[in-house]
């Protein structure tokens, strides 16, 4: 699948999901459907630039990324679960590649990111907590291990990034920090408060970050 193809059909989909569900349209098989075919496309493309481990373990996190789409219609935790095994994926891929040309430099950038997002985390969570209903117990401990998971999913891309001194290697990274935004909105539309076209928000930066994620099939090369 030529990139241009795969990206008129990931944005076509990304983008009617969106349209349909800020018009509130009840949940059914096809709109799941339409919800999740952007993730899918993005690991076909991924699985027909290479067959390295590289290429592999992306497409397998991006399958997953797109089953958590089916999970979080049905309920929050399987989903956040789904997206759970997604990042252990993105991590375990983006530390193994980037460890492969790690310099003083990058080293120093992921544990300089490691402590800035840990520190966004900790600022974050007390905010959520300030919710006149509180989150769940059993959930927020779940929360918090997510929001570790992710924290390293985006530092672990950095480090790939400066490591591999690819062009446009700085695109999945940015992927990454859409998708931390996207569900940093999706906690606080669910557990603090609702917002402005909370729904459109959080779902184009959630495509946006798996698009970008997606481009590192062409951008990194293994």
């Amino acid at each position: 699948m030529m990139l241009p193809i795969y990206g008129i059909v990931f944005w076509v989909f990304a983008i009617l999901f969106t349209y349909l569900r800020s018009k509130d349209e009840t949940k059914t098989v096809l709109t799941t459907i339409i919800k999740m075919t952007p993730a899918f496309s993005a690991a076909v493309f991924i699985l027909l630039s290479g067959n390295a481990l590289f290429y592999i373990l992306l497409a397998a996190a991006l399958i997953f990324c797109g089953l958590g789409d089916v999970g979080m219609e049905i309920n929050i935790l399987p989903g956040l679960g789904l997206f759970l095994v997604s990042h252990f994926l993105f991590v375990g891929n983006f530390l193994t590649y980037g460890a492969i040309g790690a310099t003083t430099l990058s080293l120093t950038a992921f544990i300089v990111c490691l402590g800035a997002l840990l520190l966004y985390l900790f600022f974050y969570f007390n905010y959520i907590k300030t919710a006149e209903d509180a989150m769940p117990g059993p959930f927020l401990y779940a929360a918090v291990f997510y929001g570790i998971m992710i924290t390293l999913t985006t530092c672990s891309s950095l480090l790939l990034w400066l490591s591999s001194g690819a062009l446009l290697g700085f695109l999945p990274f940015i992927g990454v920090l859409l998708f931390v935004t996207s569900d940093s909105m999706i906690v606080i539309k669910e557990f603090h408060h609702k917002f402005k076209y909370d729904e459109e928000l959080t779902l184009l930066t959630y495509y946006a970050g798996i698009f970008l994620l997606s481009l590192g099939a062409v951008i990194f090369m293994f």
